[in-house]
């Protein structure tokens, strides 16, 4: 719409017509006349003067007035937002005046000696829905929540049945029941067996109680469990990889089934059992390898005479030939070397070498030869090994012939039972088992099996390829034929992953009474749970908020509490992850939230405290503080470091068992162990007889020492890594476990974890430490050891070695 002149009031005529007209030809052309502007605005500028000193009346024009109805709001499309809290309070109900009526009545109920100290009743007394305690070994983590458990109980009027008390292991369980029934007991509160036991759980125990209240899976046994659940233990052995005999009955009948249903399977395995059989390719800088290897070489000149003369002996004995194999001398060419060889084994596509023969003695000599014929034969092997490409059998004893030739001819119909050869396995472990233990890692980290080792990636002619090969094959055929059970079986972990990752699903089948009791979740150790735990625990209090708010629940409180300290993270290499306490604040979010760090060491002097902390410099943790013992005044020594034999032993056990000290011994590893039983047994077998009602020795594994202690602590053996795999370097890296960007994950968490082991054992000790190390096998010498940090720091240990 074209715009209306509006008159000038008051110009003269001459010069409003002349304006009018110029402003009309300038209009039609489009043009600007700058200099009639700058007459005009100064006419009408000086007009303008003129009629404000004398106005004049003003004439009104009406204008067109548009009204456009236009929406100039966002029109994005609308989104559904999430709460992703799983708590919406951000603080629980405490007042001053409860506060100061507690501690009152705790100062009565306590003692003065067993009062929490200021930075203990601040984490006892955390006001906010989500709380977390980090504190180093011996400060009173476990103590302080278990006071919170009182106070919430007792003074914030939540019932039992709506709390969760979390301890990692059957034995940290039970221990946390003995002591919080007696602290219950001090406010008047009587809990029966079954209540204690239905307040104190495992993971697993949290667990069966929601499995139970579904009828679908009410009858499902956790593998796990297999062999113990009907015994009542609801508990197993987390972290112990050992099975019962009732569990691998049915995994070898997993591993048959799987067998007989999957060609592909039967074919990896018959693969696999036939590389494992045959001598394995070893190291290069193997040393006693290279030795004899070298030898061989020297001697392989003369190696015809040598195999008719080991033929000889064995034809002698009955044990060669035997029909299965060939048995024709067959030379091969080694590194421009004959090797001789006795058969050909078909079936395994396979060549024969007979060993030094079975009961023949070790310093029998061949006539015309220069060394004994124990020492030719180990040499040739050592030659093979390092250099033969072919496959080759090396037999030892008829025995060991007669199992493998029998698993051979059976293997049309029955899977052959053979010990597997997998890098990274610390004890020899069966096929079936050690499929079982692969995959179950796996899952524990919180992958599938399958689809994991389908996308690992192995380096050429690698012999552990076949073996994962076969382990991706068996896994979702050992889950069916646990499924075909009567009753079911199911893995633990798939227990978890039903009502943990997919909770949000599968909770909403679980009963509110079932489900309440993890609305208020205290959880000890908490760096030493898995990721399908802690899936678990927050999906059921995610699904607990969803009934107490959008169901109406009144009443109900929920809270989230956790103690721990990832510088005794000890299960990280089996599965465990210290992610949750790290990122607690992440991955229990509420409105409220609260981190407290505990310091001071009650249990230990601060000799033994600096030995410990000395081993863990440098590996990264949550708390900062520089540990501190309580114990001022008293005997500061380091731990003191001895050779491991009977004679050290004995004379520094019976200088503190004459004193009445109780003492724990503790075993680094199996191997150094088996060294030390014979003179471990006699001194638990002096305490039985002698102190049958108040034992004063106790034995464990270091690995499942935590949560106790003793005046005085033997830590028998090192701390010995397992060999480095790329395989499961690589498994470690898809599950980011813990936040590492080295691309060996799992040998950074394997040798951390030494540490942290060693810094466990030592602060289980009041008073004294001994660490009593064997002398370097040729086996070990190249692991990594804890021991290496003895030297670390300066005066951190007493080494009398």
């Amino acid at each position: 719409m074209s715009e209306k002149a509006v008159p000038t009031v008051g110009l003269a005529a001459n010069n409003g017509v002349v304006a009018n007209g110029l402003v009309k030809l300038l209009d039609a052309f489009g043009g600007f006349h700058p200099e009639s502007f700058r007459k005009g605005y100064r006419l009408g500028y000086d007009k303008g003067r003129e009629v404000k000193q004398d106005p004049a009346p003003l004439k009104v024009v009406k204008q067109d007035i548009t009204v456009r109805l236009e929406d100039a709001r966002n029109d994005d499309d609308p989104v559904v937002r999430f709460d992703g809290l799983l708590l919406d309070d951000g603080r629980l109900n405490i007042t001053p005046t409860l506060i100061k009526t507690f501690q009152a009545d705790a100062l009565a109920r306590l003692g003065e000696d067993h009062q929490p100290t200021d930075e203990q009743w601040k984490a006892i007394l955390a006001p906010t829905t989500s709380a977390v305690t980090i504190g180093i070994a011996g400060t009173g983590k476990t103590f302080v929540m278990m006071v919170r458990a009182v106070f919430m109980h007792c003074y914030l009027q939540i019932p039992l049945e709506e709390m969760t008390v979390l301890a990692v292991t059957k034995d940290c369980r039970f221990d946390v029941i003995a002591e919080l029934t007696h602290l219950f007991s001090r406010w008047g509160v009587s809990l029966s067996q079954e209540q204690s036991l239905e307040l104190v759980k495992t993971p697993r125990g949290a667990l069966l109680q929601i499995i139970r209240a579904v009828p679908p899976l009410r009858d499902v046994v956790p593998f796990e469990l297999v062999g113990m659940i009907d015994q009542g233990d609801e508990d197993g052995r987390a972290f112990d990889p050992r099975l019962t005999n009732e569990q691998m009955e049915m995994l070898d009948a997993a591993y048959q089934a799987a067998y007989t249903r999957s060609s592909t399977f039967a074919q990896s395995i018959q693969t696999l059992f036939a590389n494992t059989v045959a001598l394995p390719r070893a190291t290069a800088d193997n040393p006693q390898l290279i030795r004899y290897s070298e030898l061989g070489s020297s001697w392989i000149g003369s190696d015809e005479v040598l195999v008719k003369a080991v033929t000889s002996q064995w034809h002698s004995a009955g044990n060669w030939p035997i029909p299965e194999i060939e048995a024709t001398l067959t030379a091969l060419e080694v590194m421009g070397r004959t090797v001789n060889t006795n058969g050909y084994f078909p079936m395994l596509g396979a060549y024969v070498v007979l060993g030094f023969p079975k009961g023949l003695a070790r310093d029998f000599t061949r006539p015309g030869a220069e060394v004994c014929l124990y020492e030719e034969c180990l040499a040739k092997r050592a030659f093979i090994q390092r250099f033969c490409m072919e496959r080759v059998i090396w037999v030892d004893s008829p025995d060991q012939l007669a199992s493998i030739v029998t698993a051979a001819a059976n293997m049309g119909d029955t899977a052959p039972r053979f010990a597997a050869r997998v890098k990274g396995l610390d004890r020899p472990m069966g096929i079936a088992e050690c499929l079982y233990q692969t995959g179950a890692l796996i899952e524990t980290l919180g992958m599938s099996p399958a689809k994991t080792i389908a996308d690992l990636k192995f380096m050429p002619n690698d012999p552990d390829a076949q073996f994962f090969e076969s382990a991706a094959k068996f896994w979702p055929m050992f889950e069916t034929h646990l499924l075909s059970a009567e009753p079911k079986v199911m893995t633990i972990n798939r227990l978890f992953l039903t009502f943990g990752q997919h909770g949000h699903k599968n909770l909403k089948a679980v009963p509110t009474d079932a489900l309440k009791s993890m609305r208020n979740v205290l959880t000890d150790e908490l760096q030493d749970i898995t990721v399908h735990t802690g899936e678990f625990i927050k999906a059921c209090m995610l699904e607990n908020r969803h009934r107490i708010e959008v169901e109406g629940i009144k009443g109900a409180v929920m809270s989230v509490y956790a103690a721990g300290d990832d510088f005794q993270t000890a299960h990280g290499t089996q599965g465990a992850t210290p992610k949750y306490l790290i990122d607690f604040k992440k991955h229990f979010p509420s409105k409220g939230f609260a981190l407290n760090l505990l310091g001071v060491n009650f249990r230990s002097q601060q000799g033994i405290i600096f030995s410990a902390h000395s081993l863990i410099l440098g590996i990264p943790a949550v708390s900062t503080l520089a540990p501190a013992s309580a114990a001022h005044g008293k005997d500061n020594s380091p731990v003191e470091v001895f050779d491991l034999t009977a004679q050290t032993f004995m004379s520094l056990f019976d200088q503190h068992y004459a004193a009445g000290e109780n003492i724990l011994i503790l075993a680094a590893n199996p191997e150094d162990y088996r060294q030390s039983e014979p003179f471990v047994n006699v001194v638990v077998e002096r305490d039985k007889s002698e102190n049958p009602g108040n034992r004063q020795v106790r034995v464990r594994a270091a690995q499942r020492s935590k949560g106790l202690e003793a005046d005085t602590v033997f830590i028998l053996g090192d701390f010995v890594a397992a060999s480095s795999t790329w395989a499961k370097n690589q498994i470690f890296m898809r599950a980011r476990t813990v936040a590492i960007e080295d691309q060996s994950p799992f040998d950074v968490i394997q040798q951390n974890e030494l540490y942290r082991l060693a810094h466990i054992g030592i602060t289980r000790a009041r008073l004294k430490c001994y660490w009593l190390l064997s002398k370097e096998s040729v086996d070990v010498a190249h692991r990594l050891k804890a021991s290496t940090r003895i030297s670390g720091v300066s005066g951190s240990f007493l080494d009398h070695r």
